[in-house]
C-alpha cells in the first residue's frame, strides 16, 4: 500500500461522515404538528425547531371542543411520533 492509497481512503471516509451528518441534521431540523381528521393526517400551521440537545417545544391552542388525535412529524414526513389523544373542553 502506498501513501497515496491511504490518503485517498481517508478522503472518502471523511466525505461519507460529512454526508451522513448533513442528512441527519436535515431530517430533524424542523418538526410539524399533525392531527387526524376523518382518518387522514393533516399538517397544522405549528412548527418547532429541534435544539442542538435534541429537545423541542410545540405550542398549540385547540379551539374546537372534543377529542384531538395529534402526532409530531419531521417536516419531510420521514419520521412520526406515536399518536397522542388530547381532550379539549
Amino acid at each position: 500500500m502506498t501513501s497515496e492509497n491511504v490518503a485517498e481512503q481517508e478522503t472518502v471516509e471523511s466525505a461519507a461522515a460529512v454526508s451522513a451528518k448533513a442528512v441527519d441534521d436535515q431530517l430533524i431540523d424542523e418538526l410539524v404538528l399533525q392531527h387526524q381528521r376523518n382518518g387522514k393526517w393533516t399538517t397544522l400551521k405549528t412548527t418547532a425547531a429541534v435544539n442542538k440537545n435534541g429537545t423541542y417545544t410545540i405550542k398549540r391552542t385547540f379551539t374546537t371542543k372534543g377529542t384531538e388525535q395529534v402526532r409530531v412529524a419531521t417536516k419531510s414526513g420521514t419520521f412520526r411520533s406515536s399518536l397522542v389523544t388530547v381532550q379539549v373542553s
